[in-house]
């Protein structure tokens, strides 16, 4: 059905069942089919059309599904909706991940998409703090929030608002998280939290006890295999505590091989009650060591004993702490009955 006027179709409507195909000038084919369908015109070209019920949209690297949809033929513009009842949801697939929210808007001369409401979904071809893929049991890569951004022709993932992202038992929360799929790198800022299981610090730990942390941004190289925390950065473990200005730590494949600590830092060991400060420290995952260096580097034991010096060296092995460089010790003996 149409409503012709001198000029022309003014606006057309077509019901059970329609199938929609723009064939560009340059770029992709898209094309679309909905139960109902409706176009407006001007000047005998379409400026806007509305597919309503079962809505399916598909482009050359990605599609999406709904209950609405809106394209504004002069903008490049698709704006689609689920279903207010929240039985069908917006979904939309790229090779890089799928997810699903209340509402999106495609630019689609720009490879931008803004995903809206309880977004939720999974992404490709990465890893969170680990491999870079569900190889080792751990499942895809998944993520919640309230906003998503996605730009670059798909390349770009922003999660902000309430952001959630998981593999396994590796998590991360944080005011926003950025994905880059080219560099294989993620970036979280604000209110950071991760944590993933102890054996992956150290062989022999309890498989069911996890590592957390917690800062105020992080920074993750998958290839570089180096995360970088920082701002106020606490790390327990089950049996260390940390506290540092910057902590970053150091992977090979998903375990840990070093960490390194900057900047007021604070280590205490919850079996012996030993605390350890200075301005850097180290810890070598495979020779159980930590190196604290400072000015000086100083050592309390659970009597309020102090060994101080320009270094520190505890092996965790044996117990002991080497102590090098300007040297000093208060030590209190043990009273006497």
């Amino acid at each position: 059905r149409a409503v012709i006027a001198d000029e022309g179709i003014l606006n057309m409507q077509a019901d059970q069942g329609v199938c929609f195909e723009e064939i560009p000038i340059e770029g992709p084919l898209r094309s679309a089919e909905a139960e109902t369908a409706r176009a407006w015109f001007t000047d005998g070209e379409i400026t806007d059309i509305q597919l309503d019920g079962a809505v399916e949209i598909r482009a050359e690297t990605a599609s999406a599904s709904g209950s609405r949809a809106r394209l504004v033929q002069a903008s490049g513009l698709i704006m689609i909706q689920g279903d207010a009842t929240g039985r069908n949801r917006v979904g939309l697939v790229s090779d890089n991940g799928r997810m699903s929210c209340d509402q999106a808007i495609l630019y689609d001369r720009e490879g931008r998409i803004e995903a809206r409401g309880k977004v939720q979904g999974e992404l490709a071809n990465t890893g969170l703090l680990g491999p870079a893929d569900s190889s080792g049991g751990d499942g895809p890569v998944r993520f919640a929030g309230e906003i998503l951004e996605v730009g670059d022709d798909g390349d770009r993932f922003e999660l902000r608002d309430n952001a959630r992202v998981w593999q396994g038992r590796r998590i991360l929360l944080a005011d926003e998280v950025l994905v880059r799929h080219a560099d294989e790198s993620l970036t979280a800022r604000g209110h950071v939290r991760t944590s993933f299981p102890a054996d992956q610090v150290e062989d022999g730990a309890d498989a069911a006890e996890d590592v957390v942390v917690d800062a105020r941004s992080l920074d993750y190289d998958r290839p570089g295999g180096v995360a970088v925390f920082r701002g106020s950065v606490h790390y327990s473990d089950p049996e260390h505590t940390l506290s540092a200005n910057r902590l970053s730590i150091a992977f090979v494949d998903d375990e840990v091989t070093d960490v390194e600590a900057v900047g007021a830092v604070e280590i205490v060991d919850g079996t012996t009650g030993r605390r350890l400060t200075g301005n850097h420290a180290v810890r070598t995952v495979a020779s159980a060591t930590i190196t604290v260096t400072g000015a000086p580097a100083q050592l309390t034991d659970e009597r309020g004993n102090v060994a101080s010096g320009e270094s520190l060296t505890w092996n965790q092995a044996d117990g002991t702490v080497a102590v090098a460089g300007g040297t000093e010790t208060i030590y209190y003996p043990e009273e006497t009955p």
